[in-house]
């Protein structure tokens, strides 16, 4: 896999995930682990770019124009100035917290694309029955082999394919290797290298430009952690995000901030 640049934290966080898996702490419990370090690190940069003393008078002149807005009792013609104040003192509030708001979801734009490769599919096992399908299927039609140890027709495009140890390849009628799957797929689609890719790399590699298949899907099984509640509810993204909104509120409100 080649890194794009929000992938370029991922090492390290492998080493910590796998660190952490070797003490043998619960996916759900490094997931929080991660949401609040990131909750962590948001509410670090905001604090540290924001003006915290100039949001506070801001602030106060909002709260200010709104009760003389709402305690105006005289001609509507006299309402304007109170408006005029009241407007710009909200947009001078919006312009002090947008810039702060933006760095501080920088962590998250460098942690969930690792997340989501990390905890979105279960990797195959040896011995899993994979379903693998290539495309354009004129081109898949060219494979011979799905697994260093069998043959397997492609039917439209795709074949059930047996995960091997090595974990399988796809190999063209005339023996050129066209795709080496990684031992451990992260990833349900290989594609050609594009341009897309040099801000967020492809987990399983890319398929040479000279070849003749354009993608190849591999139908993995979603990782479930939540045991209740609808389909969409129960992957990594509800821990991560419950307790990314929790511990940023907490931080927030510890550190007073505006």
């Amino acid at each position: 896999m080649s890194l794009g640049i929000l992938d370029l934290p991922a090492p390290l966080l492998d080493v910590i995930d796998a660190s952490l898996t070797w003490l043998h702490i619960p996916i759900v419990l490094r997931i929080a682990l991660y949401a609040a370090g990131s909750a962590y690190l948001g509410m670090i940069l905001y604090r540290r770019f924001s003006n915290q003393s100039e949001l506070a008078t801001v602030r106060e002149n909002v709260a200010r124009t709104q009760c003389a807005l709402s305690a105006h009792d005289g001609e509507f013609s006299q309402l304007a100035p109170l408006i005029r104040e009241n407007l710009a003192a909200t947009l001078r509030q919006l312009a002090l917290t947008i810039r702060p708001a933006v760095l501080a979801s920088l962590p998250l734009l460098f942690v969930l694309p690792w997340m989501s490769n990390r905890f979105d599919y279960r990797s195959p096992v040896p011995g899993d029955i994979v379903r693998i399908c290539a495309r354009p299927a004129t081109a898949a039609a060219r494979i011979r082999s799905l697994s260093p140890d069998s043959t397997v027709d492609l039917i439209d495009g795709c074949a059930d394919a047996r995960w091997s140890v090595s974990a399988p390849s796809l190999v063209d009628t005339h023996g050129m290797d066209l795709f080496a799957f990684p031992p451990e797929m992260q990833s349900i689609i290989v594609h050609k290298f594009a341009w897309s890719n040099w801000i967020i790399g492809n987990p399983a590699g890319y398929l040479s430009a000279a070849s003749p298949i354009e993608s190849i899907d591999v139908a993995l099984n979603d990782q479930t952690l939540v045991p209740v509640g609808p389909h969409w509810l129960r992957g990594w993204e509800t821990p991560y995000f419950v307790v990314l909104a929790v511990v940023s509120v907490f931080i927030r409100s510890r550190w007073r901030l505006l």
